[in-house]
């Protein structure tokens, strides 16, 4: 089992921090976390990393996916190089 978080910077895993909230969760259900989250990214950008990575995602996982703010948009054209978008 293994725990995805998708999302905006609530989702974001910062260097495996151990008092972050999805750590936590992760500890407890004794299992490998994996954060899809980013700063500032709209609901858009969340179903895309979900859709990047569905094939990866087994039966018996637990997602998490965080809404953001309505108002964000996708921003992809704003950051053309950035590779953390893809």
């Amino acid at each position: 089992m293994t725990l995805w978080v998708f999302g905006d910077s609530f989702a974001e895993l910062e260097n495996k921090n151990r008092d972050q909230w999805m750590q936590r969760v992760s500890n407890h259900l004794n299992t490998d976390v994996v954060s899809k989250g980013l700063s500032g990214s709209s609901l858009e950008y969340s179903f895309k990393q979900f859709n990047n990575e569905r094939k990866n995602i087994k039966e018996n996982d637990v997602l998490i996916v965080l809404l953001t703010a309505f108002d964000r948009y996708w921003f992809f054209e704003d950051y053309p190089n950035n590779n953390t978008l893809k």
